[in-house]
């Protein structure tokens, strides 16, 4: 049987920044990539790339290609002809639409009358955040038909949006991957001696950016209670951003140094991530509310499949992936307390802590390998192709 041949469109799929919707973005083509489908990659760069065989980057015609909302840049509204008027040129069978804005590139599309069905791959769920303008419309469109079908990367959204009256043969739930050969269990003792960490010291590993959202100031609260108890223990925070330049939390950054300098390391985008969860004792990603960049946190996928105990909250779809005390801990979301006493006990018992990281990555392993998406991908592109 002939591979079904994708476009996809993505925001910096060549130079890839440090962020979740990239990351994401370019785990589902590599999956795709992975399964034998014929994936054809227009690109939005910030800079000019050489092209290389299925990458065809278009340089962005002005700044602008990372947005804080879901309002397009001015950079990716001119780029969306172009995009798109490259699209008729590969002959695909499905344009598959990634980290970019979506009614924009659809917009466009149908404009130009291309009518080559096309995919809208949503990062996550609708419902918590209708109160924002961008949403309400983003959610209008997708009800009027902007895209011919919809990706989910969580149930929670697929079923939603059937509820709202789509048709569930427009829906299709997958996932983003994650890489679990890169996302792996190493060598932690051989880790903390490259890292100048003592090996027996507790080391609390935070992913993210140091935001109130992603309750980082709780954990730091909690890191407090921590240290009562494990007066070695170590705050290992990795930011996706340099702490330089302007920065909000500069008066935080200015105490942790003064007070806290032998207990927390700050650091800026680590290009080894995945020894940043292999290293530690317990990753702590104690989000306050559903993540709104993208569902499951990649975050969270990375440090099941390295295997390390994880203490988060069940808010959003943790509960469709995770088990408490099975493949890893709950703690209440917002409480320092509850925090400070999960990760207590998983540095006390460690023999189970391990077991529930094992169990984390067997989940990681079996719901969201780049193999098992790629299968997702392709059957989902042959019920498409079918309607």
């Amino acid at each position: 049987m002939t591979s079904v041949r994708v476009c996809y469109i993505a925001n910096q799929a060549i130079n890839s920044a440090p962020e979740g919707h990239n990351i994401a973005s370019v785990g589902i083509i590599q999956a795709a990539i992975r399964e034998g489908i014929d994936a054809q990659v227009v690109t939005l760069e910030k800079s000019q790339v050489s092209s290389s065989q299925g990458f065809y980057p278009i340089k962005t015609l002005s700044k602008g290609v990372h947005r804080t909302s879901y309002f397009p840049s001015i950079g990716e509204i001119m780029s969306s002809v172009p995009a798109m008027l490259f699209t008729k040129t590969l002959d695909c069978d499905i344009i598959h639409l990634l980290n970019v804005t979506k009614e924009i590139f659809s917009t466009i599309r149908i404009f130009l009358r291309i009518r080559t069905p096309c995919i809208a791959h949503l990062y996550h769920s609708y419902f918590p955040f209708l109160s924002r303008t961008s949403f309400k419309l983003r959610l209008l469109l997708i009800k009027r038909g902007i895209f011919d079908h919809v990706f989910a990367s969580n149930r929670l959204l697929a079923d939603y949006l059937i509820r709202e009256g789509l048709s569930a043969s427009r829906v299709h739930y997958v996932p983003f991957p994650v890489d679990v050969e890169k996302f792996r269990p190493r060598n932690k003792e051989k880790l903390r001696e490259t890292y100048g960490f003592l090996s027996d010291a507790p080391i609390i590993t935070y992913v993210g950016a140091i935001d109130p959202n992603r309750g980082f100031f709780t954990l730091f609260k909690a890191f407090l209670e921590v240290l009562k108890d494990f007066p070695q223990a170590l705050l290992y925070v990795c930011h996706p951003r340099s702490e330089g330049g302007k920065n909000l939390y500069t008066p935080f950054y200015r105490f942790v140094r003064q007070k806290l300098n032998k207990h927390i390391v700050i650091q800026g985008p680590n290009p080894l991530i995945e020894e940043a969860y292999s290293l530690a004792s317990v990753v702590a990603l104690p989000f306050e509310q559903l993540y709104w960049i993208t569902e499951p946190p990649l975050v969270l996928l990375e440090a099941m499949a390295s295997a390390t105990p994880i203490v988060t909250t069940p808010v959003g779809v943790m509960r469709e992936i995770g088990k408490d005390g099975e493949n890893m801990i709950f703690s209440h979301r917002g409480d320092p307390d509850s925090l400070s006493k999960a990760i207590n006990y998983v540095l006390r018992n460690q023999d189970e802590a391990e077991k529930i990281g094992l169990n984390a990555r067997e989940t990681a392993k079996a719901q969201f390998s780049q193999e098992v998406v790629g299968k997702l991908l392709n059957r989902a592109y042959e019920e498409i192709l079918e309607c």
